[in-house]
This record gives structure tokens, C-alpha cells and sequence, in this order.
């Protein structure tokens, strides 16, 4: 396959990831979104590892794009690998910026209640017992 078929190959495929993980995002700033106070904890930590992954797998997609671009011999490749690695920064820090934000969100609700929190009620000490009968 020659190298500008592989490359659009490999953009279509990362192209299908990221729309998957726009979705995901998507639904993850609905969720997380003004007013909705009771969010589901597992849901919180199933959507960070789906979106670590994500993560992961266009991290790797970019990576083989550029590493194609790069052994094209032509001019501007430079400016097609410039222009890649930004536009894949952005997408990264974006998916990085919401699973900080739902980490956030999850250490909220797993956190232990402050002492201001806790009410702690004193118990007298226990009396000794007197006897009942003088010797």
C-alpha cells in the first residue's frame, strides 16, 4: 500500500475514534453538567478508563500518522507533521482536561466527611460500683 493511501487510511480510522470519544465527552459534560447533583460513582469510573483508552489509542493512531508523514519525500512535510501534532495536542487535552474534571468529581463524593461533618457525642465515664452492704 503506498504511503499516502496508509496515511488516509490511518486518519479515517483515528477520525472514528475521535468522533466515539466526542460522544463520550459529550455525555460526560451532560452528566457532569449544572444542577445534576446525584451522578452515579461507577458511571464516573467506567467513563475515565473508556476515556483513558481513548486516549491511549489516538495517542497511537497519531503516532503512526506522523511517523507516515514523516517518510514522505515531498515539500511542506514539516508543516503536515507541525499541523498534525497540534491538532492532536488539542483533541488530547480536551479528553485529559474532562477526565481531571471527573476525577474531581469522583474524589468529592469519595471523601471522607470533614470534622466539621462528624458529630461526635461524649459518653460519661462509667461509675465505679459502690457495694451495697458495709462490712
Amino acid at each position: 500500500m503506498a504511503e499516502k493511501a496508509k496515511i488516509v487510511q490511518k486518519r479515517r480510522i483515528r477520525a472514528g475514534h475521535r468522533s466515539s470519544a466526542t460522544k463520550l465527552l459529550n455525555r460526560v459534560k451532560e452528566n457532569l453538567g449544572e444542577g445534576n447533583a446525584a451522578v452515579d460513582k461507577h458511571w464516573i469510573k467506567q467513563s475515565i478508563q473508556a476515556m483513558r483508552e481513548k486516549v491511549d489509542t489516538l495517542k497511537g493512531l497519531d503516532h503512526q500518522i506522523i511517523e507516515l508523514i514523516g517518510g514522505l519525500e515531498e515539500e511542506g512535510v514539516e508543516a503536515l507533521i507541525e499541523k498534525e501534532i497540534e491538532d492532536s495536542d488539542e483533541v488530547r487535552k480536551e479528553l485529559n482536561q474532562i477526565v481531571l474534571r471527573m476525577e474531581e468529581v469522583l474524589s468529592k463524593t469519595d471523601s471522607p466527611p470533614s470534622l466539621n461533618q462528624v458529630s461526635v457525642q461524649e459518653t460519661p465515664p462509667p461509675t465505679a460500683a459502690m457495694p451495697n452492704s458495709i462490712p
